[in-house]
């Protein structure tokens, strides 16, 4: 019921504001649902792998002080500064994990919803993808990411406008708090690349032969390389070798469906649309995430980078959909619904498969929703998280 409510309200949303363009009790409705959000988020327990196994259990490890010396922001091994000195003030504030969770959820997702709200018309359309397919991802997992891609979020109006003192500002905001928005110090560069139709075919081409020959490549021997420079890495290698993120994404019919709707079917919009891009003015975001996705192919631990164009690829998704059902579907409506129910089908299929030999779904992760108010603990869950304690204590 706590998931299906907010669902339910999202649905009449899309219906009144996105579809019949009324603009009464629209902001109500959208502050509401942001409130509804960040206390889902902020008032869960042990909702998550990341969060349950790693996060809680680390808490107690941080110490209750105003006062650091720059040696101390490292302390914690794995840890980025940024959020060694915010776990530790909000401890200092209320020694409870779940103050923490609050002050994280409500960063995170006040500033998706703005983005989506700022880029879009469709709002609800988005923030019903961004529910479906991201937030108990972003909010239950990966807490530490989730801050930082929120950073680029803010950075992106700067970005847009080559404002690099402002922009490069927030990324190194959210470097403080995970290292994989290292990647951001590179992305300005797409800013200054000509996006012809020509170079759209060969990020298509890119893509589709990095899936198709990603079984031949020796990723083994590049791990090997890498690991050398710190027991840190390492380890972090070892782990991911030995999971999904450091396995060969195997190609199949299925994946080639997911690659078509995934990937090829919005580059095939913005190639329609080359000529009127400048009504998507984050298009290159989405063009240098489809080159991520095609490195991913061949090293799957790339793939997570990705989380910091999730939202602008939401974005897009509704523009294609929108695209499918003027242009091609005659504006039919029903036609239209069917395609979305396939989208999301392929999206969140993978939380009702087994998570490696637990004999568990994935969504025994974040169903059913437990909060701090009942501190009720799910069997299926705390089980799941047995099996998983081991390989996840190794990557503290």
């Amino acid at each position: 019921m706590v998931y299906l409510l907010p669902l339910l309200i999202i649905l009449y949303c899309i219906y009144y504001f996105d579809f019949k363009k009324h603009s009464k009790h629209k902001n109500k409705f959208f502050y509401g649902l942001l409130v509804s959000f960040i206390f889902i988020s902020g008032l869960s327990y042990r909702l998550g792998i990341d969060t349950t196994l790693m996060y809680m259990d680390e808490f107690q490890n941080y110490k209750i002080k105003w006062i650091w010396s720059p040696q101390e922001w490292f302390s914690m091994s794995g840890r980025q500064p940024g959020w060694v000195l915010l776990v530790c003030i909000c401890k200092s504030i209320l020694r409870d994990f779940t103050f923490l969770k609050i002050v994280i959820a409500f960063f995170v997702n006040t500033v998706i919803f703005f983005t989506i709200r700022k880029y879009t018309k469709y709002v609800f359309s988005s923030i019903l993808c961004y529910a479906l397919f991201f937030f108990c991802y972003f909010n239950f997992e990966i807490l530490r990411e989730s801050i930082a891609l929120s950073f680029f979020l803010l950075s992106v109006p700067y970005f847009l406008k080559k404002k690099w003192i402002q922009y490069y500002s927030f990324v190194i905001f959210a470097i403080c708090f995970h290292l994989s928005s290292l990647i951001l110090l590179v992305l300005p560069i797409i800013k200054f690349v000509d996006i012809s139709k020509r170079n759209m075919i060969l990020i298509g081409l890119f893509v589709l032969l990095a899936a198709l020959f990603s079984s031949f490549f020796n990723r083994n021997l590049i791990f090997d390389y890498i690991s050398i420079l710190s027991d840190d890495i390492n380890s972090r290698i070892k782990f991911y070798q030995e999971n999904q993120f450091g396995s060969a994404i195997e190609f199949s019919i299925n994946r080639l469906f997911f690659m078509l709707i995934d990937i090829f079917l919005p580059l095939y919009y913005l190639y329609r649309r080359k000529d009127d891009l400048g009504k998507i003015p984050y298009y290159k975001l989405n063009l240098f995430a489809f080159l991520i996705g095609g490195i991913s192919y061949i090293f799957p631990i790339t793939f997570r980078l990705n989380n910091y164009f999730r939202i602008f690829l939401i974005l897009l998704y509704i523009q294609v959909l929108l695209y499918l059902k003027r242009a091609v579907f005659a504006n039919s409506k029903l036609i239209t619904i069917v395609i979305f129910i396939i989208y999301v089908f392929f999206n969140v299929r993978a939380e009702f498969s087994e998570i490696g030999d637990t004999g568990y779904q994935g969504y025994v992760r974040y169903y059913p929703y437990s909060s701090i108010i009942t501190k009720s603990k799910d069997a299926d869950r705390e089980n799941f998280y047995y099996c998983q304690t081991h390989s996840y204590l190794q990557v503290k």
